[in-house]
């Protein structure tokens, strides 16, 4: 279904650069070598969290064990978001539109 050149033809999404740090609280999963993803504001939570995924295998040398989920959360100065997690589907866009700054955390789903 004309995909790329669909979407070429729509404005450009923007890049957003954005930290993700592993959450204290995460029993099994390591430190990201580089925690800063550059991304397009398009991009859901759900892709996202694969790339996280890719990320923490490379720095592992090995894949997630199967079954093993990575979740995100939203980590902001805002007070009404804390710390929670977030929906796949959600886009960049939509976090950044409702808490400007912004990062998050990952830990395997208790």
């Amino acid at each position: 279904g004309g995909g790329a050149a669909a979407a070429a033809a729509t404005a450009p999404a923007s890049i957003l650069r954005i930290r993700v740090d592993r959450a204290e609280d995460s029993k099994t999963l390591p430190e990201l070598m580089k925690p800063t993803f550059k991304i397009y504001t398009n991009v859901t939570v759900r892709t996202l969290t694969q790339h996280v995924i890719r990320r923490i295998a490379k720095t592992t040398g090995r894949e997630l064990p199967p079954g093993e989920e990575v979740q995100l959360f939203l980590v902001s100065d805002n007070p009404i978001v804390a710390k929670r997690a977030l929906n796949p589907t959600v886009r960049m866009e939509q976090i950044a539109a409702q808490v400007g700054e912004f990062r998050l955390e990952y830990r395997e789903r208790m």
